[in-house]
């Protein structure tokens, strides 16, 4: 409202969400008119540039949320060769979440990411800069570049704060959580678990997106809430419709909730459910999984035997072990009983260290114990040669130094990391297992005159310490062959 002497000019805006449209009514003389139009033109390029940063585009990511396949087939996803300016960098983001939200394993150009976020920042287009740098952190996810990842989700950590986008700093430190669950650091999974809750703590559940209910439901089930976890999925359930992108995580993480409530009936069903349209190979991966544990404890080992082969195929994590055997660990082993199955293992630290102890549950007993001990330590050998420990030694060192001892100065260790990122071939690991046979005898170490003891086949021992010579030596072999030459 302006205000004059002689002049009145009133200006009514009716903003909607949807269109942004703009009633002007006015009184004025001809003294004011150019004055007014250029007001009028003035606001409305501001209320475009509105509608391109905040309502329009939170309409459009809702619209595909509800039906990624609807929104995928009004839209040309041929490429986007160039990206000049907020609006085609706004398209293009738009079609990377589509495709994403149809396949969480299909993500877009890098460089086009980067290209795009250099666009949303410089003309402040906040919600397609948190899109964009969370499909980049995925890219980097899936290149393994945990360095990256961690990086562009703490920029948009930093982003989100500006803003006070409470739900989004929660899904971005929830982010941070699951990462490091998955490499099983649980002080950083508690860390930004704790952060992500502190972020919604004060907001209604009846509040939250779709997405950040899933998100809760998830923490909840990680941190054996198991109830309350359920409460959330099964009103998403009822309410999210079958084309909604998230239909399929509510299935999933209904059937893992339910398997460990011991619902196995249940669980089935909803897992078989989520793999009826899953196409992500992690998704499948951990249904096929999950199912393989439920129908082991229903005993229906053929179905077992099926969604075991299955998991094999669509896990595509090169850190899991290879078990040559399948077994159960004893109470004398470990407080918590572990099942090993023939193939691959995922492991953390008290699993690893049951699969290497355990020696009565298998026939071979300590000779079968000596070959899992070597297939642990050339598991480990892969995971601290991996880019992700290699480019933060320093920090692995200092939190681990207290627990092991070494004749290796620093320089020695600095030398060896720079060898091993340098290296083209990585490590050559070989092993070989010395035999023996059970007997009753006196121990020198313990002091029994009678107790379980191996008696060594010395000809085994020999030939270990051949080739523990050619190892000192500096020589370069293959070990089979070399065995097969004796």
């Amino acid at each position: 409202m302006i205000v004059g002497e002689k002049h009145y000019i009133c200006i009514v805006m009716n903003i909607n969400r949807l269109s942004k449209s703009v009633i002007i009514k006015t009184y004025y003389d001809m003294k004011f008119k150019i004055c007014l139009f250029l007001l009028s033109i003035s606001f409305l390029f501001s209320c475009n540039q509105e509608h391109l940063s905040t309502y329009n585009f939170d309409e459009k990511i809702i619209f595909i949320e509800n039906d990624p396949h609807l929104y995928l087939s009004k839209i040309d996803t041929t490429g986007f060769p160039q990206i000049r300016n907020g609006k085609e960098a706004t398209d293009f983001i738009l079609s990377a979440l589509t495709l994403n939200y149809v396949n969480n394993d299909c993500y877009p150009s890098k460089e086009q990411l980067q290209k795009s976020i250099r666009i949303f920042k410089t003309e402040k287009l906040v919600q397609q800069q948190l899109e964009a740098q969370y499909l980049l952190a995925g890219v980097y996810r899936k290149e393994k570049d945990l360095t990256n990842e961690v990086h562009v989700i703490e920029e948009a950590i930093y982003l989100a704060n500006q803003e006070d986008d409470k739900e989004w700093l929660f899904y971005l430190y929830s982010y941070l959580g699951d990462m490091y669950i998955n490499q099983f650091n649980m002080f950083q999974f508690v860390k930004y678990l704790t952060l992500a809750n502190q972020c919604i703590k004060d907001v209604p559940l009846a509040d939250m997106s779709i997405s950040t209910k899933i998100q809760l439901a998830k923490n909840l089930l990680y941190t054996g809430n198991y109830n309350e976890s359920y409460e959330i999925l099964e009103e998403l359930e009822y309410n999210v419709g079958k084309n909604n992108t998230y239909y399929n995580d509510i299935k999933r993480l209904l059937g893992v909730v339910l398997y460990k409530m011991n619902q196995l009936d249940s669980s089935i069903e909803k897992l078989n459910d989520a793999l009826a349209t899953e196409k992500s190979m992690s998704h499948l991966f951990t249904c096929h999984s999950i199912l393989t544990y439920c129908y082991y404890t229903k005993n229906d080992l053929v179905k077992a035997e099926q969604h075991k082969i299955l998991a094999k195929e669509c896990d595509t994590d090169d850190e899991i072990r290879l078990s040559e055997i399948e077994f159960y660990t004893s109470p004398d082993t470990s407080d918590e009983k572990f099942h090993f199955v023939e193939g691959p293992n995922k492991l953390n630290g008290k699993a690893a260290l049951a699969f290497c102890r355990e020696r009565q549950s298998v026939a071979a007993g300590d000779n079968q114990r000596g070959q899992d001990q070597m297939l642990v330590i050339e598991a480990l050998i892969d995971k601290v040669t991996s880019p992700s420990i290699l480019y933060n030694y320093s920090n692995v060192l200092e939190t681990v130094r207290n627990l092991f001892q070494t004749s290796l100065d620093d320089d020695d260790i600095a030398s060896m990391v720079k060898l091993t990122m340098e290296g083209a071939n990585g490590w050559n690991v070989q092993s070989y297992a010395v035999e023996g046979t059970s007997a009753f005898s006196s121990s020198y170490f313990f002091g029994y005159s009678s107790m379980w003891v191996m008696e060594p086949d010395m000809s085994t021992v020999k030939t270990a310490v051949e080739l523990m010579n050619k190892i000192k030596d500096g020589e370069v072999f293959d070990m089979d062959e070399y065995l097969e030459s004796k």
